[in-house]
């Protein structure tokens, strides 16, 4: 995330004021959201796990 972009923090603020929890298993490129998630304050309120699994075998 460019720290220029208030609309893409503004986006990721709502999800953490959204009052839902998350648990994500992220693969491939879009492994780098967990960090976008956290970079935000309040990443807490929303993410309670996330998984970044290598192989298709941790998937199931």
């Amino acid at each position: 995330m460019n720290p220029s972009d208030a609309a893409w923090q503004r986006l990721i603020s709502a999800l953490h004021a959204s009052g839902r929890k998350a648990a994500l298993a992220i693969t491939g490129g879009g492994s780098g959201a967990v960090g976008e998630l956290l970079r935000v304050p309040g990443g807490s309120r929303l993410l309670i796990d996330a998984q970044i699994p290598y192989d298709a075998l941790a998937l199931g």
